[in-house]
């Protein structure tokens, strides 16, 4: 999933209106994952196919008695599809039989190959499509300087996360007080566009990047050893 949320510029720049992720699970663990990855606002739509169903009529369950063994049934193969107006055009499937569940060679799946398998839009239809996304670049990236204005230490959260869980436990132990964002979809894209990184937490000091919890784009970035180190205080002060 990570690879198509990071690549949603280019696979809007395709055409691509939706990606469906689905499993052999109900609704309800569904949501709860697209919740995790903060999917909301994005191309990504969640669904569970229950009983297995639609699994069955592509003709993708998991029969493999090693996975099958560890996490019971119903459960489908690792595939994607790119579907046009309804017909298949390209279908790819990582089960081998030595990686039946393609756990380590998902590369068939994963968003660059099958944005390979994607025609370019025409021109004109192009054109138009590039100005929507650099338009919403604008928004995102206005997001997130609208969270980063808003105090002089800022944090950019995604729930569930053991790393910006320990992030923002580091700054209250040493006395700092963060203004926390749960960040959302557009915040998320705009802190992609502004330093390059797709991690959480972001870290913002005084308007400026400095890195998840452990590093960052410098040598010196990451808000456990900035808190270490003390650069952490220095900057805050100088901020003063």
């Amino acid at each position: 999933m990570p690879g198509y949320l990071n690549q949603e510029a280019e696979l809007k720049a395709k055409g691509i209106s939706e990606v469906i992720i689905y499993c052999c699970n109900d609704g309800a663990v569904m949501m709860a994952w697209g919740k995790n990855q903060c999917v909301e606002g994005s191309l990504i739509t969640m669904m569970g196919d229950t009983q297995g169903d639609f699994t069955k009529a592509l003709g993708v369950s998991m029969t493999h008695p090693g996975p099958i063994g560890k996490l019971g049934g119903p459960r489908c193969k690792r595939h994607a599809i790119y579907v046009e107006d309804g017909i298949i055009k390209a279908f790819e499937v990582a089960a081998y039989p030595d990686d039946p569940a393609g756990d380590a060679k998902p590369d068939v799946t994963l968003s660059d190959n099958m944005l390979s398998k994607i025609p370019d839009l025409m021109p004109y239809e192009q054109e138009q499509v590039l100005a929507d996304i650099e338009a919403e670049k604008e928004q995102d990236i206005a997001a997130v300087s609208d969270a980063v204005n808003s105090d002089k230490l800022v944090l950019f959260v995604k729930p569930s996360c053991t790393f910006s869980e320990k992030a923002l436990e580091e700054l209250c132990a040493n006395g700092f007080r963060p203004r926390v964002f749960k960040t959302t979809r557009s915040q998320k894209r705009g802190l992609q566009a502004l330093t390059g990184k797709t991690s959480m937490p972001s870290a913002w000091v005084n308007n400026t990047y400095i890195g998840g919890c452990n590093d960052g784009i410098e040598d010196w970035h990451g808000v456990v050893p900035m808190v270490a180190n003390g650069m952490l205080k220095q900057l805050m002060e100088e901020g003063q």
